[in-house]
């Protein structure tokens, strides 16, 4: 809801507590970057969970990454499959290029905000869904960070936002998906 900012688009659901300064019901014209799928493969790669409080640096890729509550985590990795951020933990990302099939990042709460930042303009390729949680801010350095979501599979890629002091400050690009943002009504907090 930041100046200048609008929405258009043939149909337009909004749900209670979402602000859209500027609404333009009509189809969207604007030139598309070229889609990045993700074709990565996880299987055999390791898992790893981050304990909760600490800070850690990783250069491999990984499966199943967990991040505990609290934790501080830079990944140098380029492949990952299922990436879980737990309550007021931060991640950093510091390739140009990051293939991701699943991102959750839980909800923060009013004294700890959960975050997820990138060091470069950062192409974030999603094969299955990204899912953020209230009291989260996604690039709060402004980079220039795209997530595409899309694979070689015929199924809808998905990206929920739930908007409760929640941040993210990117391009979104979904060929074949849904993008839903909530809006929060200021209650949701612990």
């Amino acid at each position: 809801n930041g100046a200048g900012s609008f929405v258009k688009a043939p149909e337009i659901d909004k749900d209670k507590g979402v602000t859209i300064l500027s609404q333009i019901n009509g189809v969207a014209t604007v030139g598309l970057p070229t889609m990045q799928y993700n074709t990565s493969v996880t299987k055999y790669l390791p898992n790893y969970t981050v304990s909760s409080n600490t800070t850690v640096t990783l250069n491999g890729n990984f499966r199943d990454l967990n991040i505990r509550k609290g934790a501080n985590v830079t990944l140098n990795g380029t492949i990952f499959g299922k990436i879980k951020v737990e309550e007021g933990a931060s991640v950093r990302f510091t390739s140009a290029v990051v293939n991701i099939e699943e991102l959750r990042v839980d909800k923060g709460s009013r004294t700890t905000m959960s975050y997820v930042r990138f060091v470069q303009t950062t192409s974030i390729r999603v094969s299955k869904n990204v899912s953020i949680g209230n009291d989260v801010v996604v690039n709060p350095d402004y980079h220039s960070v795209t997530f595409y979501l899309g694979d070689t599979k015929c199924d809808e890629e998905k990206f929920y936002v739930k908007g409760d002091d929640t941040k993210v400050v990117a391009n979104i690009y979904i060929p074949n998906g849904k993008l839903k943002v909530l809006g929060g009504n200021g209650n949701d907090h612990d």
